[in-house]
């Protein structure tokens, strides 16, 4: 018998688009620039929408405006009550950027124990060193601290290998019983942001990826492209060709083969608890079309 809780992938992207224009409209009311990014941005320039096996929505933002906009935005109500952001200033202890939550949506994600709702990273770009030595010694900083991050928060037995599923099953649960995400998460907020980005010229996402692929100039990105995702307009960087290259290679327009199409192995559902805690009934059939405002 099929779970009645359980959401398909278009009710579920309709739901993360649904956050992704909250998102746009809480920018564009405090006059912030963002971008889409990540697999997000390549779906816009490849397929005007989601990759077709992709199942999550990626936002950058400058880290001056990154700052402004939790600063704004943990403390105000959103556009819907049930959204959320969520980071490290508020209690968040899993990852070092922030993320929109939708809690009337819950998640199983089938290698991660940081996600139990419907989210959308948003990321902040920082500032790249100029000293060559300088860019090497916070990438190797960053790449040591965000391993320790995803073994923390790695479910027990998830791994590509015997070694990384050892490591992940014996490792993680000792990190997380020893309460140190939250010190590592800060950790690596305190480097990615060392460098002044007043004085700088080019931005990375290296508290995510910990390294410089994709970089990009700061005062292009303030002058975004206009790009369609789903039907809808949403800013981007106007280089995007170079970040997308830096992130998936020359041939980023060609499709993968079939047996790398792979998603982030996410099952969704309803969060029932989210609707009785907040008095509002669920109907007793189409439950997830309760997620879609006519």
């Amino acid at each position: 018998m099929a779970n009645i809780n359980q959401i398909d992938t278009r009710h579920y992207h309709q739901v993360l688009l649904d956050m992704l224009l909250a998102f746009d409209q809480m920018c564009k009311e405090q006059g912030m620039t963002y971008s889409l990014a990540g697999g997000t941005l390549l779906g816009a320039v490849r397929h005007h929408g989601y990759i077709p096996w992709d199942d999550d929505v990626d936002v950058f933002l400058l880290r001056p405006d990154y700052e402004r906009f939790i600063e704004i935005y943990t403390k105000s109500a959103l556009p819907k009550p049930y959204y959320k952001i969520v980071t490290l200033k508020n209690g968040v202890k899993e990852i070092p950027f922030a993320r929109m939550l939708d809690m009337r949506v819950g998640v199983e994600h089938e290698r991660s124990t940081s996600v139990t709702t419907a989210w959308i990273d948003i990321v902040p770009l920082d500032a790249v060193p100029v000293e060559s030595k300088i860019r090497k010694k916070v990438i190797k900083k960053l790449t040591f601290y965000r391993k320790v991050r995803i073994v923390a928060n790695a479910k027990v037995g998830s791994g590509r290998n015997m070694f990384e599923k050892l490591v992940r099953s014996t490792m993680g649960p000792l990190v997380r019983t020893l309460h140190l995400q939250n010190a590592v998460c800060r950790k690596m907020d305190r480097i990615a942001k060392k460098y002044p980005f007043e004085k700088a010229e080019y931005f990375s996402e290296i508290i995510a990826k910990a390294n410089y692929c994709g970089t990009g100039r700061i005062d292009s990105f303030k002058n975004p492209e206009m790009l369609e995702f789903e039907g809808h307009p949403f800013m981007c960087m106007p280089d995007y060709d170079s970040y997308l290259r830096g992130q998936y290679g020359d041939e980023y327009m060609k499709l993968l083969p079939r047996n790398k199409r792979v998603a982030h192995g996410v099952a969704t559902f309803i969060n029932e608890s989210y609707f009785k805690q907040n008095g509002i009934p669920l109907p007793l059939e189409n439950r997830q079309d309760i997620l879609i405002e006519r």
